[in-house]
C-alpha cells in the first residue's frame, strides 16, 4: 500500500516543527552549559535531527543564538509598544511593563539564564550588539517618556534605576530559583518603588 505524498502545507509544517525543535534545543543547551561549551552536534542530537538538517535551516551556532535573541527582543518590544498604545495611564503602563517582564522570566527561565550568561561573554555578542543596542535605546526611550509623564525629576536616571532593580530581582531568581519568591519581589517593587514614589492622585 502506497502512502500519498505530503502536501506543500504538510512539508512546511514539518519544516517549522524542525526549526522550532532546533531552536528549543539550542536555547536549553546554551542556557544550561553555556554557548561556548555547546556544539552543533549536541544541539542536533537534543533536537532529534541530523547535523545536515540543522545546517539547512541555520548557518551554525552563532546564527541560532542570533535568531533566538532576536525573537525574544521582538516579543518584548511588541509588548512594550502595545502597552503604551492601549493603556493611557502612565503609572499603569509602568506596572504592566514590570508585570510583563516578570512573566517573561516565569514563562521561560532558560531565556534569562542565556541572557544573563551572555552579559559576561562580550566576545560572543559581536553580531548581537546592534540588535541589543536597538532594544536598549527603544526601552530607554519608552520608559523615560513614561517617567516624564509621571513628573520624575530625571526620567533617564529613573529608568536606569528601575532597570537595575529589575535586573537584580531577575538575577536573584535565576540563581536561587525555588528559594526566591519572584512574584513577591515583584509586588514589593511595585509597592516600595512605584506607588511610594508616584502615588495615584
Amino acid at each position: 500500500m502506497f502512502m500519498s505524498p505530503r502536501t506543500r502545507d504538510q512539508n512546511e509544517e514539518m519544516r517549522q516543527r524542525s526549526r522550532e525543535a532546533i531552536k528549543e534545543a539550542a536555547l536549553e543547551l546554551f542556557a544550561r552549559q553555556g554557548y561556548t561549551h555547546t556544539t552543533v552536534s549536541q544541539i542536533a542530537t537534543r533536537a532529534g535531527v541530523s547535523k545536515g538538517l540543522l545546517y539547512n535551516y541555520f548557518d551554525g551556532k552563532e546564527d541560532l543564538l542570533y535568531q533566538i535573541i532576536e525573537e525574544q527582543i521582538e516579543l518584548a518590544e511588541n509588548m512594550m509598544e502595545q502597552t503604551v498604545r492601549e493603556i493611557p495611564d502612565p503609572l499603569r503602563q509602568l506596572e504592566t511593563m514590570i508585570e510583563g517582564a516578570i512573566q517573561f522570566v516565569l514563562r521561560d527561565l532558560d531565556q534569562w539564564r542565556l541572557i544573563t550568561s551572555l552579559a559576561f561573554q562580550p566576545e560572543v555578542t559581536d553580531r548581537l550588539r546592534p540588535l541589543l543596542r536597538r532594544n536598549q535605546e527603544n526601552t530607554l526611550a519608552i520608559t523615560s517618556e513614561i517617567f516624564r509623564k509621571l513628573g520624575a525629576e530625571d526620567p533617564l536616571k529613573e529608568t536606569y534605576l528601575l532597570g537595575a532593580m529589575l535586573d537584580g530581582i531577575v538575577l536573584g531568581y535565576v540563581v536561587l530559583q525555588e528559594d526566591y519568591d519572584l512574584e513577591e519581589m515583584k509586588d514589593y517593587l511595585l509597592r516600595r518603588y512605584i506607588h511610594q514614589n508616584y502615588p495615584r492622585t
